[in-house]
């Protein structure tokens, strides 16, 4: 994680202009539980992203997630500091940072998660992450993928990366990825990514 904190501080200083960049550092710092570098790359990736980015909302609810873990753990300052910015991050951008993770993906839900099938994905992989993995969840997050239309403005990579996501980073079965694959193959008949099984 040394080697990556330096290519990170490097693409900062060369490449600062770059959300992936902004969105490496918070994947970096979080790994490293650096809670302020974490929040500062989000401060940064929020003033480039759309609003509801999928990729930002995910690193968030992370971080929300990993906050509230190591709250015990912080020196009293640095929580005081996270307290103040989390407090102010409509200022910046993102507001409601002061809630819980599950209540922050609650929000981004009623706004965003029907936009697009990534936005739906990453509003799934959110409440499974906020609640730790309950298996209880795992019916709404499907729904939340299954309800999103795989319309004209998605594109093929968009729903290929949907499909790892779900079968790699949320352990969605075999039904329910055969039913995300004909949705998709409604919108790309050759792909053979979603041919039927």
């Amino acid at each position: 994680m040394d080697e990556a904190t330096k290519y990170v501080v490097l693409l900062q200083e060369h490449s600062g202009g770059l959300l992936d960049t902004h969105m490496l550092s918070v994947e970096v710092y979080a790994r490293k539980s650096r809670l302020l570098k974490c929040l500062q790359a989000l401060k940064r990736a929020a003033a480039m992203a759309p609003a509801g980015q999928p990729a930002l909302h995910r690193s968030v609810v992370r971080f929300l997630v990993q906050l509230q873990e190591k709250r015990a753990e912080l020196d009293p300052a640095v929580e005081t500091v996270l307290a103040l910015e989390l407090a102010d991050s409509g200022t910046w951008g993102m507001p409601g940072l002061n809630k819980s993770a599950a209540d922050y993906n609650e929000d981004y839900i009623k706004t965003h998660a029907k936009s697009s099938i990534l936005h739906g994905v990453a509003a799934a992989w959110s409440l499974l992450h906020a609640s730790k993995g309950d298996v209880s969840k795992m019916a709404r997050a499907v729904e939340l993928v299954l309800k999103v239309d795989v319309g004209a403005a998605t594109t093929l990579s968009e729903a290929l990366l949907a499909k790892v996501m779900l079968k790699e980073d949320m352990g969605f079965g075999a039904d329910e990825i055969t039913q995300f694959c004909a949705k998709a193959r409604t919108r790309f008949p050759l792909a053979t990514a979603f041919a039927a099984q």
